[in-house]
């Protein structure tokens, strides 16, 4: 016995049977971007004077120390790392 069945009426019916795309093309994500090798740091002067100095330096070093000249008081003072802001 043949039986007959009904035909959908509406097409959302047919677009559900479908098979999805296995990679969806709407969208795509990006790879993330390296980081730099480098950081610009900026070294405060410690005799308080708001006096800076802005360095580059690799980013994989430990943070900088050194005695850098000051104008403002003029002498040498410890200037010490403070990140710069982007």
């Amino acid at each position: 016995m043949i039986q007959n069945f009904p035909i959908p009426k509406s097409r959302r019916h047919l677009e559900a049977s479908q098979p999805t795309p296995q990679f969806p093309t709407t969208t795509l994500t990006m790879a993330k971007k390296a980081k730099s090798r480098t950081i610009a740091v900026r070294l405060i002067s410690m005799a308080m004077t708001g006096y800076y100095k802005t360095l580059i330096r690799p980013r994989v070093h430990r943070p900088l120390s050194m005695l850098k000249y000051d104008p403002v008081v003029r002498k040498q003072v410890l200037f010490l790392e403070q990140k710069r802001k982007k």
